[in-house]
């Protein structure tokens, strides 16, 4: 999704700078998606972020979600405009909390502008624009990669992310109030277009965000369900990061997870 903002902006004239820490890997996207109006800034921690986003009008944040208070933080103090791609319930929880920050700032913050959160959350207002009560939002999150010659086990988002979703606790919003469930708890056949998956309970900020928003229309039930890999439900968190661990290694690159 990263490389697709570089291309949506460049395409429409808009110069823009890739913040990373793996630069070889930035160029190759400058090159092949900037158009000629992308160029590369390595960036290391906190204090380098905040010095690399320096008049810039605004951050948008494509990174894993764990770095989204940190981007949040030099945003304010380069006092730019900010978006990211979402984050887990809790850090979403956390982030929220800045708004007074970005108000007194004159500064617009929006959280969760992703796929999934993003479209999901658009999709869920669009749905209720017309109604007087909203008692229940359910959000079902299907795919599948047709992508040819994929490997045996590939990652579609940061793989930290993915092993937090699939280890952590989900959060759901039931009776009017937020409670924990078991991990992958819940599963349910769903019938999507590309055809039935299996759904389970998964940590994500919608559940953090849409009972906020729709609380003045009475909303007392609100849960996310995502239908993962197979092959994913098969091994437990601690062997999927061994095996990004040991690609990551055959790749000559380091784990961001170690």
């Amino acid at each position: 999704m990263g490389r697709a903002v570089v291309f949506d902006l460049t395409r429409q004239g808009v110069p823009v700078r890739l913040l990373e820490t793996d630069v070889a890997r930035a160029r190759l996207v400058a090159r092949r998606y900037g158009q000629g109006r992308a160029t590369v800034v390595d960036v290391a921690g906190g204090a380098g972020l905040a010095a690399a986003v320096h008049a810039a009008a605004v951050l948008v944040n494509c990174g894993p979600y764990g770095l989204n208070l940190a981007a949040m933080d030099a945003a304010l103090s380069a006092r730019c405009h900010y978006v990211d791609l979402g984050g887990l319930f809790h850090t979403t929880r956390r982030q929220l909390a800045r708004d007074g920050e970005f108000r007194r700032r004159g500064l617009l913050a929006v959280l969760g502008m992703g796929s999934a959160p993003g479209t999901t959350n658009v999709l869920a207002r669009l749905g209720a624009g017309g109604l007087t009560r909203v008692e229940a939002i359910r959000v079902y999150n299907g795919g599948a990669d047709f992508t040819p010659g994929r490997g045996a086990l590939s990652f579609g988002f940061s793989p930290a992310t993915l092993l937090d979703e699939l280890s952590q606790r989900p959060m759901v919003f039931t009776k009017g109030r937020f409670r924990s469930a078991a991990p992958l708890s819940g599963g349910e056949d769903f019938r999507f277009d590309l055809g039935t998956q299996r759904v389970h309970l998964s940590l994500h900020s919608e559940v953090a965000t849409l009972p906020l928003s729709f609380a003045d229309k009475g909303l007392r039930e609100c849960s996310f369900k995502i239908a993962y890999d197979e092959r994913f439900s098969q091994y437990s968190p601690g062997v999927l990061l061994e095996f990004f661990n040991m690609r990551s290694l055959a790749a000559g690159r380091r784990s961001s997870l170690t």
